[in-house]
Protein backbone atom coordinates (compact mmCIF):
# COMPACT_ATOMS: atom_id res chain seq x y z
CA UNK A 1 0.00 0.00 0.00
CA UNK A 2 1.41 3.50 -0.60
CA UNK A 3 1.66 5.99 2.15
CA UNK A 4 -1.23 7.95 2.91
CA UNK A 5 -1.15 11.13 5.20
CA UNK A 6 -5.04 9.17 7.04
CA UNK A 7 -6.23 6.03 6.71
CA UNK A 8 -9.42 5.26 7.46
CA UNK A 9 -10.37 3.22 11.33
CA UNK A 10 -11.80 0.69 8.70
CA UNK A 11 -8.40 0.00 7.31
CA UNK A 12 -6.49 0.27 10.52
CA UNK A 13 -8.94 -1.94 12.34
CA UNK A 14 -8.26 -4.93 9.77
CA UNK A 15 -4.71 -4.41 9.72
CA UNK A 16 -4.75 -4.88 13.35
CA UNK A 17 -6.69 -8.05 12.92
CA UNK A 18 -4.38 -9.03 11.11
CA UNK A 19 -1.72 -8.07 12.87
CA UNK A 20 -2.86 -10.05 15.76
CA UNK A 21 -3.68 -13.33 13.68
CA UNK A 22 0.69 -13.07 13.07
CA UNK A 23 2.61 -16.15 14.04
CA UNK A 24 5.55 -15.62 11.60
CA UNK A 25 8.63 -15.34 14.51
CA UNK A 26 11.51 -15.32 12.17
CA UNK A 27 13.56 -11.81 11.30
CA UNK A 28 11.76 -9.62 8.84
CA UNK A 29 13.23 -6.98 6.63
CA UNK A 30 11.16 -5.08 5.33
CA UNK A 31 13.13 -2.77 3.60
CA UNK A 32 14.73 0.75 3.94
CA UNK A 33 17.58 -0.45 6.46
CA UNK A 34 14.68 -1.68 8.30
CA UNK A 35 14.84 -5.36 10.05
CA UNK A 36 12.59 -6.79 12.56
CA UNK A 37 14.35 -9.77 14.20
CA UNK A 38 10.93 -11.32 15.71
CA UNK A 39 8.19 -10.30 13.49
CA UNK A 40 5.41 -11.44 15.46
CA UNK A 41 6.48 -9.27 18.40
CA UNK A 42 7.33 -6.04 16.52
CA UNK A 43 4.16 -6.59 14.47
CA UNK A 44 2.03 -6.90 17.56
CA UNK A 45 3.88 -4.12 19.43
CA UNK A 46 3.19 -2.11 16.56
CA UNK A 47 -0.27 -2.86 16.91
CA UNK A 48 -0.73 -1.96 20.07
CA UNK A 49 0.44 0.96 19.88
CA UNK A 50 -1.46 2.10 17.13
CA UNK A 51 -4.67 0.89 18.01
CA UNK A 52 -5.56 3.69 20.83
CA UNK A 53 -5.03 6.56 18.76
CA UNK A 54 -7.16 5.81 15.42
CA UNK A 55 -7.84 8.55 13.44
CA UNK A 56 -3.83 10.30 14.56
CA UNK A 57 -2.67 11.32 11.58
CA UNK A 58 1.06 11.19 14.09
CA UNK A 59 0.76 7.54 13.66
CA UNK A 60 0.14 7.48 10.12
CA UNK A 61 4.06 6.35 9.50
CA UNK A 62 4.00 3.83 11.78
CA UNK A 63 0.71 2.26 10.26
CA UNK A 64 2.47 2.01 6.45
CA UNK A 65 5.23 0.71 8.37
CA UNK A 66 2.91 -2.03 9.51
CA UNK A 67 1.24 -2.40 5.72
CA UNK A 68 4.90 -2.75 4.40
CA UNK A 69 5.31 -5.66 6.74
CA UNK A 70 2.14 -7.63 5.66
CA UNK A 71 2.90 -6.97 2.11
CA UNK A 72 6.56 -8.37 2.91
CA UNK A 73 5.12 -11.56 4.81
CA UNK A 74 2.86 -11.98 2.13
CA UNK A 75 5.14 -12.09 -0.41
CA UNK A 76 7.31 -14.78 1.59
CA UNK A 77 4.13 -16.98 1.77
CA UNK A 78 3.12 -16.66 -1.69
CA UNK A 79 6.60 -17.85 -3.56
Amino acid sequence: MEFKSQYTKEEVEALIAWARSVDYEGRLDIGGGQVMTNAKVSIQNMANQIEPQIGNVNYSGMIHKLYVAKETLEKIYNQ
